[in-house]
This record gives C-alpha cells, sequence and structure tokens, in this order.
C-alpha cells in the first residue's frame, strides 16, 4: 500500500459555489499557504503542471475564485508582471473530523470511531464554510458596478477602494471610465488590467482620444 505524505483537499462548499477544477486549485493554494509564509507564491505554470491541467485552466478559475461573491481567495500583487503573485484563502474553512460531527458514544475494544474506509485513504472531513457573507458596499459604487457589466468580472478587492476613490460618482467621470474600460477590453487588453485603466483614466484618457495605449496597457 503506497503512503501518502501530502494531499490537495477538495472543500465541498468551495464545489458549490463554484466548480470542482476550482475548488482544487482552492485546495492547492489553501495547502500551500500553510506550508510556506501565509501565502502561495507557486507560479501558475508550475501549479499547472502538479494538478495535471492547463495553465489557462489555473487562470480561469483563479478569476474564479477572485471574483467570486465574497471572494474566496486574494491576490496579495495585483499589479505585479512578469513574476509569481502571491495568493491567500480569505474565507475561513474549518475541518473538523469525523467523529468530533458524530459525537463520541461507546465502542468495541479496538473500533474506530470513523467508518473503516477512512483508513484505506486518507482521513475523511466534513468542511464548514464559517464565512459570514458580508456584502461590500463597494460593489455598489457605479464604476464598479459598470465594470462588471462590461468585464463580467467584480473589480479585484484590493482595488476596489482605490477605484472608487479615483473614479468618484460624478455622472461624466463615471461616463468616461466606463468608455474607457469597453475601449481597453475592445482592443483585446488584459481585461482585469485595474492599475492600468485607473493609470489611463488619469491620464484622461477616453476612447475619442485613443490616448489609451500606454506602457499599462496588458501584455
Amino acid at each position: 500500500m503506497s503512503k501518502v505524505k501530502a494531499f490537495t483537499p477538495v472543500f465541498d462548499a468551495v464545489t458549490k459555489e463554484t466548480d470542482m477544477l476550482a475548488s482544487l486549485v482552492f485546495g492547492y493554494i489553501w495547502r500551500k499557504e500553510r506550508l510556506d509564509d501565509g501565502w502561495c507564491d507557486t507560479a501558475i505554470a508550475t501549479m499547472a503542471n502538479d494538478l495535471g491541467v492547463s495553465a489557462a485552466t489555473i487562470k480561469r478559475r483563479i478569476d474564479m475564485l477572485e471574483s467570486a461573491e465574497p471572494p474566496w481567495i486574494e491576490d496579495l500583487d495585483p499589479s505585479l508582471r512578469n513574476a509569481p503573485h502571491r495568493r491567500r484563502t480569505i474565507r475561513h474553512i474549518e475541518i473538523v473530523p469525523m467523529a468530533a460531527e458524530v459525537g463520541h458514544r461507546e465502542l468495541p475494544v479496538g473500533q474506530s470511531e470513523l467508518p473503516e474506509v477512512v483508513h484505506r485513504d486518507t482521513r475523511r472531513y466534513l468542511i464548514k464554510d464559517n464565512m459570514r457573507k458580508r456584502r461590500d458596499p463597494l460593489l455598489d459604487h457605479p464604476a464598479i458596478v459598470g465594470y462588471k457589466s462590461i468585464v463580467h468580472l467584480h473589480v479585484p478587492v484590493a482595488w476596489r477602494q482605490e477605484v472608487a476613490a479615483t473614479i468618484g460618482e460624478k455622472e461624466a467621470d463615471v461616463t468616461r471610465w466606463l468608455e474607457l474600460v469597453r475601449g481597453w477590453v475592445g482592443r483585446g487588453w488584459n481585461k482585469q488590467n485595474v492599475a492600468g485603466m485607473l493609470e489611463a483614466f488619469r491620464k484622461g484618457a477616453t476612447i475619442q482620444t485613443q490616448q489609451v495605449a500606454f506602457r499599462g496597457r496588458a501584455e
């Protein structure tokens, strides 16, 4: 019988809100952050190789986990380029041994409280998602609502405050922001490069002036 030294968990709570592959990516980050410094800084290509899927699949699942409401993971280096990003889980997952759920009872000597099948593989766990789902009020900011309507993703958590502060709520500014986002996406640039979009906005870029091409454009 082979011995299992480490394994990547798949959490039911994550799977129900996303899909199996996203749950696997979440489990990978969850495991790595406990082995390292409180975050996972594994390169996407390495993660893809470890999990046996493509890098594009990993990127899509990371997007899914980051744009969930509330998000399952957080990118600690959203503006970093050409280097692995540090990511960590931000929704609390409590792992409770199955025996603690079913309670203690008198058993014959030598008999385990857990089903025998548990010992043929690794321990089975019941997963509790104890995160209280409190909606971020910034999600109702017109600049952020408009971004989601165009990009079909939430503004990442790390950038919401800056988007709201930079764009403000004046109708003319929000309109110029949304025109810029629409033009950015239409040119095929990285739709999640919020830092680049904000830089363009501060420089006064609009679709009409075609001033969006600058060094912050997507790779």
